[in-house]
C-alpha cells in the first residue's frame, strides 16, 4: 500500500499540473490593436471602444487619469469592447498613460489625451468647431478635413502624434476658398515633433486642411489627433 499510494499522489498531482499550464497557456494577455478615439473630455461621459483579441473577460482601464467611473457596454466580445469613461471631477487637461486590464493580464501601454473638446473619429467634413478628431496616417497618406469659416475668424488646428508615440512627423496646410494656401506648419521642437497652425480666415467660405508625413512615409504606428 505504501508504494502505491505515493504514486497515485504523484500521478495526481502531474495531472493538475499540467491541466494548469493548459489553462495558463489559454489565458493570454489583451492585445489592444486599435482605439477609435485617443482622448477623454473633461466633465462628459466617452466611449471608448477597444479592438483586438483577448478582450475578455472583465475588461477595464487602467490609467494614471482620476476617474469617476467606468462601465462596459453591453455587446463586449474578445475582439471589440466599449467602455463608458467619466474623468474625475477638477481633472485637467494633458496626456495620460492607460493599459486595459482583463483577469487574464494587462495590455501594452498606450496614451491618450484629456482635455475639454469633443472627441471623434476622424471624418471628411466638421460642422461645427471646437473638435478634437482621432484617426491614423500610414506612408504617403494625405488626409484632409473641411469646415466652414467666417472672415476674420481666428482658427487654431494642433496635432498629436509624437505625443501620442506615433511615429508620423506631422504638417498641416490650410487652403481656402479658391484652393489658395492660407498658412502650414512643420514639426516644432516646442511640442516634441508635433505641429500647431494658426490662421486669421481671409474670407466666408469652404476650407480644407491637409494633413500628411513630412516625407510622404509615415511609419506604424500611425495614430493622431
Amino acid at each position: 500500500m505504501r508504494s502505491v499510494l505515493p504514486n497515485l499522489r504523484c500521478a495526481g498531482a502531474g495531472a493538475v499540473f499540467f491541466l494548469g499550464a493548459a489553462l495558463a497557456l489559454s489565458a493570454a494577455p489583451p492585445v489592444v490593436t486599435s482605439l477609435d478615439v485617443r482622448g477623454l473630455q473633461i466633465g462628459k461621459v466617452n466611449s471608448l471602444t477597444f479592438t483586438g483579441t483577448d478582450l475578455l473577460p472583465n475588461p477595464r482601464l487602467l490609467t494614471t487619469a482620476r476617474l469617476a467611473r467606468q462601465t462596459l457596454k453591453n455587446g463586449a466580445s474578445p475582439n471589440r469592447i466599449t467602455l463608458e469613461v467619466e474623468l474625475a471631477p477638477g481633472a485637467q487637461p494633458g496626456f495620460e498613460n492607460w493599459w486595459l486590464v482583463t483577469d487574464h493580464g494587462v495590455s501594452a501601454r498606450g496614451i491618450f489625451a484629456t482635455d475639454s473638446l469633443g472627441q471623434k473619429p476622424f471624418a471628411a467634413k466638421v460642422d461645427a468647431l471646437p473638435v478634437a478628431l482621432h484617426g491614423t496616417l500610414a506612408g504617403s497618406e494625405v488626409k484632409e478635413v473641411t469646415f466652414h469659416g467666417k472672415m476674420g475668424q481666428e482658427v487654431i488646428c494642433e496635432m498629436e502624434a509624437q505625443r501620442l508615440e506615433s511615429k508620423v512627423r506631422p504638417v498641416l496646410n490650410l487652403y481656402g476658398p479658391g484652393n489658395k494656401l492660407v498658412e502650414f506648419s512643420l514639426p516644432m521642437a516646442e511640442l516634441r515633433g508635433d505641429t500647431r497652425l494658426e490662421a486669421k480666415l481671409p474670407a466666408d467660405g469652404e476650407y480644407r486642411l491637409q494633413i500628411h508625413d513630412l516625407q510622404y512615409a509615415a511609419a506604424a504606428p500611425g495614430q493622431s489627433a
